[in-house]
């Protein structure tokens, strides 16, 4: 949908999403760059944890270990969030419309651009 187009629904539009739609929906929320940071920031807190902690390390130590796991955050982060559209995708396919995540006109929001 283009920006002229998306200037002409009414403010009033509310659709129940279904199949693709509801994928496109959550992966669009998802590559927020909010979600990643929220995601990316629990994977490192959880690598620190699972290696011993960096509280009795020196400055330079933490940086060591932060640069050390940055790439493999960086790839759980990506795996975590296509994981997790996917099954969530799965899950609302099937739920009654109610639950099902609704499209509010305008269909581009703060997180679209983040």
């Amino acid at each position: 949908m283009t920006a002229t187009k998306l200037a002409s629904l009414p403010a009033s539009r509310v659709a129940v999403l279904r199949g693709d739609d509801v994928h496109d929906l959550i992966r669009r929320r998802s590559v927020s760059l909010y979600a990643r940071m929220r995601v990316a920031e629990a994977l490192r807190s959880l690598a620190i944890d699972i290696v011993g902690g960096d509280d009795a390390l020196s400055a330079a130590d933490r940086a060591w270990l932060r640069q050390q796991i940055a790439t493999p955050v960086n790839e759980a982060t990506e795996e975590a969030l296509r994981v997790l559209v996917d099954e969530l995708t799965t899950a609302l396919r099937v739920a009654p419309a109610r639950i099902r995540p609704s499209a509010v006109a305008p269909l581009v929001t703060r997180t679209d651009f983040e």
